[in-house]
């Protein structure tokens, strides 16, 4: 029988309003993707279900992740036709 080892992560993340009040990014929650994904060893999987994907920083982490042989599956929204061109590596 395969083992299925399963993350449960019980911290909530939210976004730094004093950035956001100051109209600057706040990248609290794709910084903590960035080290899940980093955090993901060799030979597991992914899956990735996200609005927009567009941050590079996630991107390149994927792709780092990809060639440590992790599977990435993503489910991209794609019905906004204006954000269409974001969801492409």
């Amino acid at each position: 029988m395969k083992q299925c080892n399963l993350l449960i992560y019980q911290k909530y993340i939210f976004t730094d309003s004093q950035k956001i009040l100051n109209s600057a990014e706040s990248t609290v929650i794709m910084d903590k993707l960035i080290n899940f994904i980093d955090a993901t060893p060799g030979g597991s999987s992914i899956f990735l279900s996200i609005y927009v994907f567009d941050y590079k920083p996630v991107i390149n982490t994927l792709k780092r992740s990809h060639s440590r042989k992790v599977k990435i599956h993503i489910m991209a929204d794609m019905s906004d036709r204006s954000s269409n061109g974001a969801n492409f590596l």
